[in-house]
């Protein structure tokens, strides 16, 4: 809280210098979001449920990443679907609502059985293979014998099926999709996981007041899905991937 508190100060001076109006009594949020096909649907669904319990409808407008964390940030909208943790050290007009909606991990993937049981941290004489773009996947694959890239998961595949990489490391839900689509592969993931990121609901300091609210709803919503089964338990460990409803691979972006 002690951190928050100067934030919220610097907040509302912001408001009255680009003299938006108090979005309290709104009974429609605007958020701003990117083309994200992945992570997106998940975390307006659940930002959905959680607002309909304050009786606010969200509306989403979406635009290029850069573009949509600046109209945010400017409060030429209410807030930001999803973003990383930092954004808010990044942007003080940005306050982060601390509860992550969407939690992400990234996997090596092989079809190798002799692997099996074993951690990707335990296989850096092997070559491994990512796709290119993915941030994710370079810090996690330095060390390894010989490092490849591609454009596209299949093409990923291949050279796995080739032999020209032994470990492929994606986003677990493009991992598991390759599992379910061409199951003669034999590929399996390798635990635990190489990386997790949580992503987090920003809202513009002139609504500073709803923050709070939110928090205490979707830690409700939270405890509901681990009744349900569907959620991390007190510890904060997710059950087994097709049972977990907030998770997904990390973007490649």
């Amino acid at each position: 809280m002690g951190a928050r508190m100067p934030r919220i100060i610097v907040c509302a001076l912001l408001t009255l210098v680009i003299l938006v109006p108090s979005a309290f009594a709104q009974t429609v949020l605007q958020l701003t979001s990117f083309r994200e096909p992945t992570l997106n649907p998940i975390a307006e669904e659940v930002l959905r449920q959680a607002y309909e319990r304050l009786g606010i409808r969200i509306e989403l407008i979406e635009e290029g990443a850069q573009r949509a964390l600046l109209d945010a940030a400017g409060g030429l909208a209410d807030g930001v679907l999803v973003r990383l943790a930092e954004t808010s050290q990044q942007i003080p007009s940005l306050l982060r609502v601390d509860v992550p909606i969407v939690v992400s991990r990234a996997l090596a993937f092989t079809n190798k059985p002799e692997l099996r049981g074993r951690s990707a941290s335990e296989l850096h004489f092997l070559k491994v293979g990512y796709l290119s773009g993915a941030r994710y996947a370079i810090e996690a694959s330095k060390g390894f014998s010989e490092v490849w890239t591609t454009d596209t998961p299949e093409q990923l595949l291949e050279m796995l099926k080739a032999g020209r990489v032994d470990i492929m490391i994606l986003g677990e839900e493009t991992g598991r999709r390759i599992m379910r689509d061409q199951p003669k592969t034999h590929v399996f993931p390798l635990y635990p996981p190489i990386r997790e990121v949580r992503f987090y609901h920003f809202l513009h300091c002139r609504n500073a007041a709803l923050v709070p609210k939110l928090e205490g709803i979707l830690h409700a919503i939270l405890v509901e899905m681990r009744q349900n089964g569907n959620g991390p338990n007190q510890q904060g460990d997710w059950p087994s991937p097709d049972r977990r409803l907030w998770s997904l691979g990390v973007p490649g972006q």
